[in-house]
């Protein structure tokens, strides 16, 4: 039982080459993005999938990982994650729906 948790946890966590070097994230932090990212993954169920995304991720959540951004490389996984969080909870709405949008805008 604790094998396949242990599994899942290190497929979750955010890569090295998300964060940039110059300021390291913390274990609370990494914690909190395995949490964002587990729950964006898990779209089994799309109508009950808000109220999941909600439970996961309390509003008070979203705001501290938005404080991690400056700190995440931009066109990571990670800092579309924590983007997409901010925007769906109203924080810093413009600017988090461009961050989630960049990656599709540079693709043009």
């Amino acid at each position: 039982m604790l094998l396949p948790l242990m599994t899942l946890l290190a497929l979750a966590m955010p890569s090295a080459s998300s964060v940039s070097s110059s300021a390291p994230v913390s274990a609370s932090d990494q914690a909190l993005l395995r949490r964002i990212h587990i729950a964006l993954v898990t779209l089994d169920d799309k109508k009950a999938w808000f109220v999941k995304f909600e439970r996961t991720v309390r509003p008070d959540e979203a705001r501290a990982a938005q404080t991690l951004l400056p700190r995440l490389k931009p066109n990571t996984e990670a800092y579309g994650e924590v983007a997409f969080a901010g925007a769906y909870y109203g924080l810093d709405y413009d600017a988090n729906l461009r961050r989630v949008a960049r990656p599709c805008l540079l693709s043009y």
